[in-house]
């Protein structure tokens, strides 16, 4: 970046700044006639002397002159407005254009920053930098050059003017402007320094509100309101006081400068008058004079501002270059580059270091030797260097001294082309960006367009890989010319124009356009922004070693198995929800499976673990609005309270008794929701998984329980019945166990089903889908249209045993594929927000992979996934993928036999270990009693129950209860496994009723019986205590419900 604000324009715009100034000046003459004319037209024209007149050999009478005068005048203020205009639009389109490129520039640098910079830096003071702090440069650009040149021409135009007609008065009318020059400058330098002061006082501020927003979490789990609220208010005094100095010096400056503009009125009426009286100037000359002396305070004061604009300007872009104008950014982005040769053996690294930003010697003389291909397994604690190791050698970080070399190749010297291509590094913070799942698995891919002749690339002489180290290898010289076509993967500096559109419609004001017309991509060019074209094939698929997009495509799916990403993106799959015209295939293949997962589930004495939907039964695993409606809401901004509340659903529940019968259950189920959660701080998981109201609606709630306390039905207020009335709807009898809908309660819903189904005006059917055994309910997910019905709540493991037996029939008709496309494409929210931390790993590790790296660095990496993925993708990577090496960084200080070499970091230096309620009385529960409560579901029956164990004897009572409520009835089949020896621990269970046995298999693979497990026994509660694998497995000898 140019030093100077001036330095900058002119390197960019020089052409166009001399264009402008050849305007400005052709426009001064056109100014100076419009000045003068108005004479002319008082002391000739209608003072009558000279008449007649002879213009151009035309003789003209007194009212024909004037007439003709007034003509000229009138044109001479069109051509004056038309030079206005034109410099004024030229001015504006240089300046964005300008503002565009030095924005372009800074995000450029951002993107070439060393990452230990980002640590001194925060993303708020970047953001505001290029956006806010940018913008008034922008309205400075275009008139750094003209707007003194114009209004100083008219100035100057004026000055001679009035100096023509009478010198005295010429000086009478400049005669402050040096005062004012020297006295403005004086005041305005400490109005500059507090606009400084502003500026760096803002940016902290905007740092101060990133940092609140990032650790949210923290401050309200320590309560710390008040004191980030101290810090912000001081932000906010120290900016108000500097404003308030700005405003008293500002605004003396105006008072100042105009008090001196109007004094120079008062000699030309005192000294012009007295000219005129005695005869030695012209009427017609002193209005004239008078006339042009008005409009010479316009060009003064935009002098005065101008000055006052470009002293903001050095300011602000002073401060920006010395922000982004670091002296050790990285290398600029190539367009072009050949494509990225293998990094070969052996990996030498010798007398490594690293010093951080603080003089820290992070990491001091490692060196070691590993081969390629090859693996080895770096392990020490958080603070001994081992990371700093990993991302100096996948080069995201520079070595401070040492040396890198692969074989005979300097590490720090390869260009940022072969390091995307041929390193990966996962770190343990795993970033996905605003996109679909696809678009972050294939982000790794995207370095530049791949610009390939579609009728070559489609032909059997398609790109071919080869095993040339330094190009594209072709089999004949007709393959050669299709990989000049490849504009991205050869040294031409030429780049093929982007495939142009005459129009683009953008819907969205805010979205991006995709394509190019000839204008857009013109100004790209004028911009000094990236010519790529966003429309062209971004995934390179040569530079990885593929063939086709379809041979990529098919390695990905490979991938996403070996990762068990494949699963996880099938389910999400599941959960999503289709319009039948745009997926018609995926809904046939959905209707085709319905009855033959019904069939096998029945085989396999499966069916009671789903509940179907049928018109004549109710679901007590579906909500009581599902029961009522009998279908789904069919848009995603459905206002409950609007459906509700319309007329005929009022009427439909009061004509069935359903009405004052909900509204009752409503607030016995809100009476024990506050019972429950009160005391719990916001944000915990239990409100989104068990409650039927958020942390901050409790105030509100308890506020409705009073009102509706003791009063008559017909008494509470409207608001507070659509209020109950919708909690009721949302109540699930399988789920909430509230023992508040009984079989008469349900009878009432299928009596009211087919009333609601007949009359349904249009206002409501809009709102709803249907559920119809022969057809496809958009509005539920895939999952709900398989299954036709919902999961038995309380069947152990019911979604799991029911998916095993959908996934084998998936594969079967091909309908797995079409789930996991249809997953591919759902979006993961900024930052990843949409989807888990395990999930996020996964997806990075996937990203690496399919790159194809000689080198993959995984920087602790997978630490979120369980312990069984992680061992399957070790494996994976040090046996089956033979192509690329990989440097394992662990916590772990164990050996493990399937890396080739083992170091261990410690303070900075490596050591080489191995090469190659208030009520406290319970009463005792009787086995008939245990029987009762797992027949009817009778929370306070479990609540007596878990008194009796002496793990929460001595728990507070709503604490029992509260854990009664959140935790899930299970039942076991007899000879069904509660735990499995080997899996990862999540929960432990309380033996309600039943028995069953605890088995070990040893390390000689046989079983032995520990002892059996009796009602009342806690199972399973050192997966609580410990993150470690279960240690036996449980069976149910009899039915168990846990």
């Amino acid at each position: 970046m140019p030093k100077s604000v001036f330095a900058y324009i002119w390197r960019y715009s020089r052409l166009q700044q001399i264009i402008l100034t050849l305007v400005t000046l052709f426009s001064f003459p056109f100014l100076y006639y419009s000045l003068d004319l108005p004479k002319l037209i008082v002391n000739e024209a209608i003072g009558g002397a000279g008449s007649p007149y002879d213009v151009l050999g035309v003789e003209l009478d007194q009212i024909e002159y004037l007439f003709a005068l007034s003509g000229i005048f009138l044109a001479l203020v069109f051509v004056n407005g038309g030079f206005k205009y034109f410099i004024n639009v030229y001015v504006g389109v240089m300046s964005e254009r300008l503002l565009r490129r030095l924005r372009y520039n800074l995000f450029e640098r951002v993107l070439r920053f060393p990452l230990p910079h980002f640590r001194k830096t925060s993303q708020g003071e970047i953001v505001s930098m290029i956006t806010a702090e940018a913008e008034p440069l922008g309205g400075f650009f275009g008139e750094a050059f003209s707007l003194p040149l114009y209004q100083g021409g008219i100035l100057v135009t004026i000055s001679a003017f009035i100096f023509i007609q009478d010198p005295l008065m010429g000086l009478a009318s400049i005669a402050f402007y040096p005062l004012q020059g020297y006295l403005i400058p004086k005041l305005q330098k400490r109005v500059n320094l507090l606009g400084k002061q502003r500026v760096q006082n803002v940016r902290r501020m905007s740092e101060h509100i990133g940092e609140a927003v990032g650790g949210a979490t923290d401050i309200r789990a320590n309560e710390t309101h008040g004191f980030e609220l101290t810090h912000f208010t001081q932000r906010l005094g120290r900016i108000f006081e500097i404003r308030k100095e700005i405003y008293f010096r500002k605004f003396f400056i105006k008072f100042l400068n105009n008090f001196i503009a109007q004094i120079t009125p008062f000699f030309f009426y005192s000294i012009g008058g007295y000219l005129v009286i005695i005869g030695d100037l012209s009427f017609g000359a002193l209005v004239a004079a008078l006339a042009a002396y008005k409009d010479m305070s316009a060009p003064w004061k935009e002098l005065l501002a101008y000055y006052q604009r470009l002293a903001d300007a050095r300011i602000k872009y002073d401060q920006l270059h010395e922000q982004f104008e670091l002296p050790d950014l990285s290398s600029e982005h190539q367009l072009t580059v050949p494509l990225s040769p293998r990094l070969n053996g052996p990996l030498d690294v010798t007398a490594l270091s690293w010093t951080d930003d603080d003089g820290t010697r992070v990491v001091e003389n490692v060196s070691f030797n590993m081969p390629l291909p090859g693996t080895a397994l770096l392990t020490g604690s958080a603070d001994s260097g081992k990371s700093q190791v990993a991302r100096l050698l996948a080069r995201i970080l520079d070595p401070t001294s040492g040396r890198i070399q692969f074989n005979d190749m300097d590490a720090t010297n390869l260009p940022a082309a072969i390091i995307g291509q041929r390193l990966a590094y996962i770190g343990s913070d795993a970033y996905l960006f605003n996109g679909s799942i696809s678009d972050n698995l294939l982000y790794g891919l995207k370095h530049r367009p791949i610009i390939v002749d579609q009728t070559a690339a489609t032909s059997d002489e398609a790109p071919q890989t080869g095993d040339n180290d330094n190009a594209i290898t072709r089999a004949d010289e007709k393959d050669k010319a299709v990989a000049s076509k490849s504009k991205a993967y050869n040294d031409m500096v030429e780049f093929p124009l982007p495939n142009f559109v005459d129009q683009i419609d953008i819907s969205d004001p805010a979205a991006l356009p995709w394509q190019f017309t000839r204008e857009m991509y013109d100004e790209v060019q004028r911009s000094g922004n990236i010519p790529y074209d966003p429309s062209a094939n971004w995934i390179d698929y040569v530079g990885p070693g593929f063939s086709s997009r379809e041979e990529l495509h098919g390695e990905l799916m490979r991938l996403l198995e070996v990762v068990g990403l494949d699963r996880d993106i099938y389910r999400i799959g599941l959960q999503r929800r289709v319009d039948p015209a745009e997926h018609p295939e995926l809904v046939a293949s959905v209707l085709t499976v319905r009855p033959r997962l019904k069939e096998i589930l029945d085989q396999r004495q499966l069916s009671d673990l789903v509940e179907p939907y049928d018109i004549e039964k109710y679901n007590d695993n579906a909500p009581v609005g599902v029961n009522l409606v009998f279908g789904t809401p069919s848009q995603t901004h459905f206002e409950r309270f609007e459906f509700l509340s319309h007329p005929f659903m009022q009427q439909t529940l009061r004509d069935t008794g359903l009405y004052e019968r909900m509204v009752r259950m409503g607030r016995e189920t809100l009476d024990l929701m506050i019972e429950l959660f009160t005391g719990l701080p916001a944000g915990h998981e239990f409100f989104d998984r068990y409650s039927f109201v958020s942390a901050d609606e409790i105030p509100e709630v308890k506020n409705i329980l009073k009102r509706t306390e003791g009063v008559a039905f017909d008494d509470i207020r409207k608001e507070d019945q659509l209020h109950l009335l919708d909690v009721a709807m949302q109540l699930t009898p399988a789920r909430h166990r509230l023992r508040v809908i009984d079989d008469d309660f349900r009878q009432l819903v299928l009596s009211a089903r087919p009333k609601f189904h007949e009359n349904l005006p249009e206002s409501l059917a809009k709102f709803i889908d249907f559920f119809d055994g022969d057809g496809y309910t958009p509005a539920a997910p895939i999952l709900d249209n398989l299954l036709f019905g919902r999961f038995a709540y309380g069947r152990a493991n019911s979604e799991e045993r029911v998916g095993e037996v959908l996934f084998e029939i998936a594969h079967e008709g091909g309908l797995y594929e079409e789930l996991v496309a249809l997953g591919l494409e759902s979006q993961v929210g900024v930052g990843g927000s949409r989807v888990s931390q395990t999930l996020r790993q996964k997806i990075a590790l996937v990203r690496a992979l399919i790159k194809n790296p000689d080198l993959l660095v995984v920087d602790e990496g997978l630490s979120a996934l369980d312990r069984e993925t992680r061992e399957n993708v070790i494996s994976y990577l040090t046996g089956q993928n033979d192509n690329t090496s990989l440097l394992w960084v662990d916590g772990d200080d164990n050996d493990n036999e399937k890396f080739d070499a083992l170091l261990h970091m410690s303070n900075g230096k490596l050591v080489k270990r191995r090469g190659q309620s208030s009520d406290d009385q319970t009463p005792d529960i009787t086995e008939s009693d245990e029987e009762t409560t797992v027949a009817d579901g009778d929370i306070d029956q479990e609540v007596r129950l878990l008194r009796t164990i002496p793990l929460f004897a001595g728990l507070d009572a709503s604490v029992v209860k509260l854990l009664a409520f959140t935790s899930p009835r299970l039942t076991f089949k007899h000879g069904e496994v509660l735990v499995k020896q080997g899996d990862p621990g999540d929960a432990a269970y309380i033996v309600i009723s039943g028995r069953g046995e605890i088995w070990l298999t040893t390390d000689e693979m046989q079983t032995v019986k520990l002892r059996d497990v009796n009602p009342k026994e806690v199972i399973g509660e050192i997966a609580l205590l410990v993150d470690a694998p279960r240690s036996a497995t449980i069976r149910a000898v009899e039915d168990m419900t846990v």
